[in-house]
């Protein structure tokens, strides 16, 4: 009876066991190297055409993890303090610290913060084998199950392989995983470099890291009395300060930050962009520095891109100067702002493109008026000056405003509009009545990456293939489409190029003017809210935007004075060693030495398409037009101000061609071209008539 007892017992033992085993079995232990190989950075490293590293891009938002850091690559001092302060017995047990575990079960009855007595290898068994809750009380049962674990891992990992692998899973403050991205994060440094007082700081953080920042300094202190020389408290407490700063500021150290964020959803450790580490160095140094010289005059920001012609791969990307922005996240490249004058390039070429100008062709620079569907549209130059009659090379390399909106009602607005999609402006996508005239001095709002992708298709003879910033492994451009005529896209690049064109407004020895070929153009939006500078050599295509993201206006800054220094810096110091050569003329452009009748412009060699070309450019004088009325359009509402003295409100009747045995008739009755006349209340005529009293010309307004 005894025997059959003890037998009943002994299986009763055997089962209990058996459902112990089973029910506290942990899951597999994976082998060291397929952790490894699993492991995953948040973070990824972006690197020039060159292999040069130029940032870190963050791939992962959930979490923040570095690269995967051997035991060799981590200071003693890490290894012997979080050794220290989380097992001190890890080199002797074989997983389970059974003091551990009995000091804990004997303190835990009385001490506010219970201690579990985990190991490093039942916190690493745990976490690879995802046998850990949510909730932080473990279970027996899980509590079981993770020292089952650890005495597997350790049969099958070496001591140090157990150690490396914690150090790179452990979780420090915030999202931070890992010694490599602590260190980093915190300390600045890699983490073989790190010291006793940031080793002590950083092991603080294990147990709560989201703990508040004195509770962290005073484990850390209390830790640091237990060495044989004990760290100042106060340099800890600073370390911790400083180390969460650095964490806020990260982001922003290295180059191209903006563009870094471009490949914020590329996968794999090492990114190689188009971007030139020397070149972009360079830029963010120009521009900082042209942006210091600014800030007396309300220039906060800016911003550059530089491609190069033949890839179309981009070679610096600033999207913005951190030490003078208030907004320093936003990206200057692709954010869109007024352009100014610096759409008229492809307007000039669209009109030599259809046959209706060519370079040398004849614009009035005078007074204009136009009935636009928000009513009459009257341009000014930006100088408020009037030069006459001037040749298509002039009116383009001095900007005047005036000529560009002849131009724009000879092409048509849908026109234009049409060219300027096809360049890569996508956001000009507004009807014709919406943008009016004013399109030709630039009312439409452009990013400067759609800026230089258009420039750098004038400077490739019209052809149009997408700027690019992931490197690719053919360096042949992708997408090339013909968008230009060549033979007009080389005769506007050459106006841009000629230092003589723009001499009246810009001066001799202007900051556009560089010591080897080179086309450029500038821009001013209304009210100095953005100044732009974009040109081009037969190599590179370089655009600058300066202004405020905020939209507030600059202090009396202009094209030649904030983006074009900038821009003049920056080509100089692309071709330091080696000057761009001209772009050759193709085969359909004819190169004929013309003089102007009367002589508006000195003689000079001018470009023409084949079968355009001509020797002697006749001027049309006043009289040689047919008389016509300019001021006032006809169907112009006049508003009466009773409030504004009276002879504060003359209207100048305007007109254009001879008026010899011709009479101008102002309500029928005679008045001089040039007339100052009241306006009164009512509806009007004005007409020109000849001696058989023929209508030659009329229009029709009213004063109300």
């Amino acid at each position: 009876m005894k025997r059959l007892s003890a037998l009943i017992i002994a299986s009763l033992l055997l089962a209990v066991i058996f459902i112990v085993h089973v029910w506290s079995r942990p899951a597999p232990v994976p082998a060291y190297n397929t952790i490894k190989a699993q492991w995953q950075p948040s973070y990824s490293v972006l690197l020039d055409r060159n292999g040069k590293t130029l940032g870190e891009v963050r791939t992962d938002f959930s979490i923040r993890r570095m690269q995967w850091i051997d035991l060799e690559q981590i200071s003693p001092a890490v290894k012997n303090t979080f050794v220290r302060t989380e097992d001190k017995r890890f080199w002797q047990h074989k997983g389970v610290d059974w003091l551990a575990l009995l000091n804990a079960l004997r303190t835990n009855s009385s001490a506010k913060h219970k201690r579990g007595g985990s190991t490093i290898s039942m916190q690493l068994a745990a976490a690879i084998t995802k046998e850990h809750g949510q909730s932080k009380r473990r279970t027996i049962r899980e509590k079981i199950k993770q020292m089952r674990s650890a005495w597997q891992l350790e049969r099958q990992w070496s001591k140090a392989q157990i150690l490396e692998t914690w150090l790179n899973r452990i979780d420090f403050r915030g999202e931070v995983q890992g010694i490599d991205a602590a260190s980093q994060l915190f300390a600045g440094k890699k983490p073989l470099a790190l010291t006793n007082l940031e080793a002590i700081a950083l092991a603080a953080m294990l147990p709560s890291p989201n703990s508040s920042l004195d509770v962290i300094a005073s484990r850390a202190c209390t830790a640091s009395l237990k060495l044989p020389q004990p760290v100042d408290c106060t340099k800890i407490k600073n370390f911790l300060l400083n180390a969460t700063s650095n964490l806020k500021q990260r982001a922003n150290q290295g180059f191209a930050y903006h563009a870094r964020q471009k490949f914020a959803k590329t996968t794999g450790n090492r990114i190689i962009s188009t971007l030139d580490a020397d070149i972009q160095s360079h830029a963010e140094r120009i521009l900082k520095q042209h942006l210091s010289r600014l800030q007396h005059r309300n220039v906060r920001d800016g911003a550059i891109l530089v491609v190069e012609n033949k890839t179309g791969e981009i070679l610096a990307w600033v999207g913005s100067n951190f030490a003078t922005s208030r907004s320093r996240f936003v990206d200057g490249v692709t954010a869109k702002r007024q352009a100014g004058s610096s759409l008229k390039p492809h307007l000039f070429a669209l009109a030599i493109e259809r046959g209706i100008l060519n370079a040398s062709s004849v614009l009035d620079d005078s007074p204009l008026q136009l009935q636009s569907i928000q009513g009459i549209y009257a341009p000014q130059n930006y100088d408020r000056k009037y030069v006459g009659p001037v040749s298509a090379r002039f009116a383009l390399g001095n900007s005047l405003n005036i000529p560009a909106v002849k131009v724009l009602h000879l092409v048509g607005i849908e026109a234009f509009i049409e060219r300027l999609n096809d360049m890569g402006y996508s956001g000009i996508d507004q009807s014709a009545e919406h943008y009016g005239f004013a399109l030709a001095l630039g009312s439409a709002e452009v990013s400067l990456f759609e800026q230089v992708q258009a420039y750098r298709t004038l400077a490739n003879g019209g052809i149009f293939s997408p700027i690019r910033l992931a490197k690719e492994t053919d360096n042949a451009p992708m997408g090339e489409k013909r968008k230009m005529d060549e033979a007009a896209a080389f005769i506007v690049s050459d106006m841009l190029s000629d230092p003589d064109a723009r001499r009246y407004t810009f001066g001799r020895n202007s900051v556009l003017d560089l010591p080897f070929p080179a086309a450029v153009k500038t821009g001013t939006s209304k009210a100095m809210r953005d100044n732009w500078s974009i040109g081009f050599t037969s190599r590179y295509t370089v655009g600058v935007w300066v202004g405020n993201f905020e939209g507030d206006s600059m202090a009396g800054v202009s094209g030649t004075s904030g983006a074009a220094p900038i821009w003049n810096e920056l080509m100089r110091t692309l071709h330091r060693n080696n000057p761009a050569p001209a772009i050759p003329a193709p085969a359909n452009v004819k190169e004929v030495e013309i003089a102007f009748s009367p002589p508006i412009e000195a003689p000079r060699l001018e470009f023409f398409k084949n079968g355009h070309d001509r020797k002697i450019i006749h001027v049309l004088e006043k009289n040689d037009l047919p008389a016509s009325i300019l001021q006032p359009v006809d169907g112009t509402i006049i508003a009466y101000d009773p409030d504004i003295p009276a002879k504060n409100q003359m209207i100048r009747v305007m007109t254009a061609g001879s008026l010899v045995e011709k009479q101008l008739l102002l309500n029928n009755k005679p008045v001089p071209t040039g007339y100052l006349w009241s306006p009164i209340p009512g509806n009007h005529q004005l007409r020109i008539i000849d001696e058989q009293q023929n209508t030659l010309d009329q229009v029709s307004f009213s004063v109300r």
